[in-house]
């Protein structure tokens, strides 16, 4: 089952009123490492289906050039492929 990534977040494929969209984690290593910060979660390494959903996104996640906010306040920006 796709579900969010983010701990606390219960965004599922099925649970999925607000129609957001799923993104896999960057390639880029730099990029990578960021998101892993944001996730904050020790001791787990994703997998290559695991994924962050929209809601945890600034702006349409349907243009390039994107961010993903954090509870501190960090903004990553990255490009989808």
């Amino acid at each position: 089952m796709v579900s969010c990534s983010v701990p606390g977040c219960e965004v599922t494929r099925r649970n999925n009123p607000n129609q957001y969209t799923f993104n896999r984690f960057p390639r880029n290593s730099a990029l990578f490492e960021k998101w892993m910060r944001i996730v904050n979660r020790p001791d787990w390494t994703p997998s290559t289906n695991s994924t962050i959903c929209s809601k945890h996104f600034e702006g349409n996640c349907d243009v390039c050039a994107q961010s993903l906010m954090s509870t501190s306040s960090e903004i990553l920006y990255y490009s989808m492929v």
